[in-house]
């Protein structure tokens, strides 16, 4: 039997504390941790966390310059199917006019005609600003729709076409007499007969109908006329 010292009070040496008495009363040489020494092993396991990286000028700037590129391309593709629309458009309105031309033509002998007058001086070979249209154009609309410039019917004339309100140009601030026929693009419609009277002029022996379709963008005001293998037409 192993003689142990006697525990008290005052046998405890200096610098030992209560825990370590109590170990050597039970005759563990293990030492045990305390509560707290197992607090900071766990606290020691967990990994730091790791700091949230802020976004870089760089990588927002290439985060705009993405999205103006779609933007770009949407805006791209999104002109081209209005454009696409606005010339198939422009087709059937002048297929269904020309239809008419010849109803007229049935009736009356001839198409409408200004003799030596605007649709005899159009020339669709060298005119390529449709501000020059108009007065042809107009003359157009009144022959085939029977109604004047006013949009009020005319006695004893026929109507060969009814013209959709889309179809009507007006002049600034008068939204009610027609100025000349409206192609999808916003400007007139060309119709001669220059053919007729000279035939170095124009391109039919009929008549000569076309839409010039939009004109070439450039930075000038006055933009560059679409060249002609762009119009649409019945030649």
């Amino acid at each position: 039997m192993i003689a142990r010292e006697p525990v008290g009070r005052d046998s405890v040496e200096p610098e030992t504390n209560t825990l370590e008495m109590g170990w050597r009363v039970s005759g563990s040489a293990e030492r045990r941790p305390t509560k707290n020494c197992r607090t900071c092993e766990k606290a020691t396991a967990i990994p730091p966390a790791t700091p949230e990286r802020a976004v870089t000028i760089v990588e927002l700037l290439v985060v705009i310059m993405i999205i103006l590129i779609l933007a770009g391309l949407i805006l791209s593709i999104s002109s081209y199917v209005q454009n696409k629309g606005a010339r198939a458009r422009a087709e059937t309105e002048i297929a269904a006019m020309s239809v008419a031309l010849e109803s007229y033509k049935a009736d009356n002998g001839i198409y409408p005609r200004v003799v030596d007058g605007s649709t005899d001086t159009l020339d669709a070979r060298t005119s390529f600003n449709p501000s020059n249209y108009k007065d042809a154009s107009l003359y157009l609309f009144t022959e085939l729709s029977g109604l004047d410039t006013s949009q009020q019917a005319v006695a004893n004339k026929k109507a060969y076409f009814t013209f959709r309100a889309q179809m009507l140009g007006h002049n600034p601030s008068d939204n009610v007499t027609v100025a000349y026929i409206r192609d999808p693009f916003g400007n007139s419609y060309g119709y001669s007969t220059a053919n007729q009277k000279d035939s170095s002029k124009g391109y039919n022996p009929t008549f000569d109908l076309w839409s010039n379709s939009n004109p070439t963008p450039t930075p000038t005001v006055a933009p560059t006329p679409t060249p002609q293998n762009q119009w649409i037409n019945n030649w």
